[in-house]
């Protein structure tokens, strides 16, 4: 009896865990709802921003062209994958000087040709990691540049100069 009971204890301690692990990872109903629910047109991250969801079976040459086209369009260019904490981090520097909604984010990795998309921004950028943030069509760098130059001064300068501050 003592060890039926003990084993049941323990067996509602493991369940407890792992209920408590799930609320946390999930941090809210309207958290999972969101997750589950999001419209597929639109996906947001957790810095506010919702991403250009494209994509198909191209080649590198038209990944190139859209890449470039994008860039040109658009006066602040992030390419990111929205698991990424390195993405989040150059979200978050720009976030510190521009709303999510005054620059243009594309998730490759809710994309189905995101290889392909990252070796167009190898011979782009010389990097395929990500993130890869444009600034008045320039290239800025990946995650850690985009923090430092929010530290020191240089994001409030470029995007100023590019017409978004």
């Amino acid at each position: 009896m003592q060890v039926s009971l003990r084993r049941d204890i323990l067996q509602l301690i493991i369940v407890t865990s792992c209920c408590i692990a799930i609320a946390w990872l999930v941090r809210s109903p309207q958290h999972l709802a969101n997750v589950l629910y999001a419209p597929k047109s639109q996906p947001t991250d957790t810095t506010g921003n919702s991403s250009t969801k494209q994509g198909g079976n191209m080649g590198k040459a038209e990944a190139l062209q859209e890449i470039n086209a994008a860039v040109s369009a658009n006066k602040v260019m992030v390419y990111s994958k929205s698991y990424c904490p390195y993405c989040v981090k150059a979200k978050n520097a720009l976030n510190q000087f521009i709303k999510p909604s005054q620059y243009t984010v594309v998730e490759l990795d809710q994309r189905s040709d995101t290889d392909v998309m990252q070796d167009a921004l190898l011979e782009v950028t010389g990097g395929r990691s990500v993130p890869r943030v444009f600034i008045n069509g320039k290239f800025l760098g990946g995650g850690d540049d985009t923090a430092a130059a929010a530290a020191n001064g240089t994001l409030q300068k470029l995007l100023t100069e590019a017409g978004v501050l």
